[in-house]
């Protein structure tokens, strides 16, 4: 992508993924905002199964421990009204290294259930 004199730099991933604010926060791509947009409005929802108390971004999880440490980040685990906790990743396409981070998690922690988006 080429920059016109005066423009303002885009600042993209290398997969081209723009950079995106939402309500103070700068998600990596516009579909994370997105998906960070719908989990505020789901603050206000009447049923309990439905209604986000909690939203946390960028969660870590150790998948290999030094000195070959891996760590996977996730970008959203939301715990709803009813207590449930719900683990989602946002992508836009499945890269090499996050299919093997994908079955390293799958591994390590049986019990979390990536919903991906």
């Amino acid at each position: 992508m080429r920059s016109f004199p005066g423009a303002p730099p885009v600042n993209r991933s290398k997969y081209h993924a723009k950079k995106t604010l939402f309500n103070g926060v700068m998600y990596d791509s516009q579909r994370e905002a997105d998906v960070a947009r719908t989990l505020e409005l789901l603050r206000s929802a009447t049923d309990p199964s439905v209604r986000v108390v909690k939203i946390e971004r960028q969660v870590h999880f150790e998948l290999q421990p030094p000195p070959e440490r891996i760590v996977y980040r996730l970008d959203f685990r939301i715990t709803r009204a009813d207590g449930s906790v719900e683990h989602i990743e946002v992508k836009g396409f499945e890269t090499p290294s996050w299919r093997i981070k994908k079955k390293l998690m799958r591994q390590k922690y049986p019990h979390i259930t990536l919903k991906i988006i």
